[in-house]
């Protein structure tokens, strides 16, 4: 398993949680030690991972930074992320690289992190299903692969351009068919008509 962050166009990640919290720091504050990415794209200054690009035009594929600190199997993770401008990103998990595509480029699944509110928070399957299910939608994948929603809530709202902590700590839910409400409907993969953001890519500031 592999921990990765996507970049569309500007993705900031901050180190904010200390060791005798029980968790691991996968991030030095200093350097990009244990993480492996496209150099052109990913920096560090003052203790913040930063992650630019001009426009999504400017790549080919989708790019990564990728964690190379070592292997997981269970696990909670936490970070402190930002976006500046109408673009996106986000954070991957359970994914794995495709090195006969491009470097840095991986399947897997991805937390988004994005300005527009139906996918923040969301989960995609990058380079494989797509959307599951989008911001506000309780939405359920069977065996055959066949999309179920179960409920229905008001989308989280959450300014992506403001420090936020992504993945927080949260009880597990046990998947109990016999709870399945009646009312669940079957769905058609979600689609997107603002894959990068809310409007146009703003143009970095030089």
């Amino acid at each position: 398993m592999k921990l990765l962050l996507t970049l569309s166009s500007i993705l900031i990640l901050q180190s904010s949680f200390a060791a005798d919290d029980g968790f691991t720091p996968l991030f030095n504050g200093r350097d990009l030690t244990a993480w492996d990415g496209d150099p052109k794209l990913w920096k560090v200054e003052n203790g913040i991972v930063i992650g630019t690009n001009a426009s999504p035009e400017a790549m080919a594929n989708n790019s990564f930074l990728i964690w190379r600190g070592g292997q997981v199997k269970d696990f909670e993770l936490r970070a402190t992320v930002r976006v500046i401008g109408d673009n996106n990103s986000g954070i991957q998990y359970r994914s794995h690289e495709l090195k006969d595509v491009a470097p840095w480029v991986i399947t897997g699944y991805q937390c988004d992190i994005h300005p527009a509110i139906e996918h923040t928070g969301m989960t995609y399957e990058e380079r494989g299903r797509g959307i599951f299910g989008l911001n506000g939608k309780d939405v359920m994948l069977d065996p055959a692969g066949a999309l179920w929603q179960v409920g229905e809530h008001a989308p989280v709202k959450v300014d992506v351009s403001q420090w936020n902590e992504v993945l927080p700590g949260a009880p597990l839910v046990s998947f109990d068919p016999t709870k399945l409400p009646a009312t669940m409907k079957k769905i058609e993969k979600p689609r997107t008509s603002r894959p990068q953001g809310t409007g146009p890519v703003v143009p970095l500031k030089k």
